[in-house]
């Protein structure tokens, strides 16, 4: 299975986000506090 697109509605401090992902790795990074593991 493969995702092209990522939509987040109200999850912790992410409100309405959308993202394309495009063939190879992602990685989530940030401050602390920044909703990353929510």
């Amino acid at each position: 299975m493969k995702f092209s697109k990522l939509h987040i509605d109200g999850y912790g401090l992410f409100m309405n986000r959308e993202i394309e992902l495009t063939p190879g790795l992602h990685i989530v990074a940030g401050p602390n506090e920044q909703g990353k593991s929510t």
